[in-house]
């Protein structure tokens, strides 16, 4: 598959550990693409199709890779002695944001056209979903605690701005942003149930989506 066309879906089945494989919206066999013995996992593909970058614990610690989609070809983006985990592409496709636990807790870098990432953001709690904003210039994160799973949803503006606190109380789940960038869906436990809202970022106006909480 060339430049420019969009990979159908790519997801994680079970065959002993996690691979990479692709799958056609329309169905189909499921094909594997990294057939690797070491956990391959959180896929996330580059605008323009061709690849998809994820991590892998490869070297015996969490790094980032990147795939050929075409030839299957793999190579080191970042793999040093901390876990780098949970990245992704920027809308256009220049630069990566993900989680790193290099500091006292898992926090948000940034990869971009320097040789070297750097902290995005960090809270004093651990950082997680990293998100991209549709127009690139801001990324939403959930930061809170895996014990209790009480998490809060922030964003950081780039290039140089301080996490903000939109919402608390909000689930593990990852973070969406409406397709403007007007606002952001996250889940929220009601009833033991994790259910979806979506807040306006202008007014922080909350509403459930589906049905009433």
């Amino acid at each position: 598959m060339g430049p420019g066309r969009v990979v159908d879906r790519v997801q994680i089945l079970p065959d002993g550990n996690d691979e990479i494989y692709r799958i056609a919206a329309t169905g189909g066999e499921a094909v594997n693409l990294t057939r690797h013995a070491a956990a391959d996992f959180q896929p996330h593909v580059h605008p323009e199709g061709d690849r998809l970058v994820f991590a892998s614990d490869r070297s015996g610690s969490s790094g980032l890779y990147s795939l050929d989609i075409e030839n299957g070809r793999v190579e080191v983006v970042l793999d040093g002695s901390a876990n780098e985990s949970a990245p992704q592409w920027s809308p256009e496709g220049d630069a990566l944001v993900f989680v790193s636990d290099e500091g006292a807790t898992d926090d948000i870098y940034l990869l971009g056209g320097e040789s070297t990432p750097r902290l995005l953001a960090s809270t004093e709690k651990a950082d997680w979903s990293p998100r991209w904003a549709p127009d690139g210039r801001s990324v939403a994160f959930i930061s809170g605690d895996f014990g209790t799973d009480v998490w809060s949803l922030y964003v950081v503006r780039l290039p140089d701005g301080a996490p903000e606190l939109v919402v608390e109380g909000v689930d593990s789940g990852n973070p969406a942003w409406g397709a403007q960038g007007e606002r952001l869906y996250f889940g929220r436990y009601i009833d033991g149930e994790s259910r979806l809202f979506t807040i306006e970022l202008a007014t922080g106006r909350i509403d459930p989506v589906g049905r009433e909480p």
